[in-house]
């Protein structure tokens, strides 16, 4: 498996990890979009499980793709594309959600895996 991790040269602090270069570069724009904040700098970034239930959601159209932003009723926010997780589409308030993440300490936290446990 191959991994994808973009920096930007003039701001370090803004870096995206992913595993195809499409990916990569979908979240690269998106962390330029939301002034800088790093979005997936998880190149050393442990794994973290959570089960959490969806309070909002917000879903922007990236090319061939969509970013779903998920606020979670632990009051964290987590970010994940529909490439890396095909059916983060359908995810909608209220839903419950096993989500495997990136604990990177950023806002947005990067989703590795996720299984919508309301419709699957």
């Amino acid at each position: 498996m191959q991994n994808y991790f973009i920096v930007s040269a003039a701001n370090p602090e803004i870096s995206v990890y992913a595993n195809s270069p499409n990916e990569a570069l979908r979240l690269y724009k998106t962390a330029l979009q939301r002034g800088g904040s790093t979005v997936d700098g998880s190149s050393g970034a442990p794994e973290a499980k959570v089960e959490v239930g969806v309070v909002r959601v917000y879903k922007e159209r990236a090319g061939d793709f969509t970013i779903v932003s998920i606020l979670g009723d632990d009051g964290r926010n987590y970010i994940v594309s529909t490439e890396a997780v095909p059916l983060s589409i359908y995810i909608q308030e209220g839903d419950h959600l096993a989500i495997t993440y990136y604990e990177t300490g950023e806002q947005f936290l990067p989703v590795k895996l996720m299984k919508n446990m309301t419709i699957e």
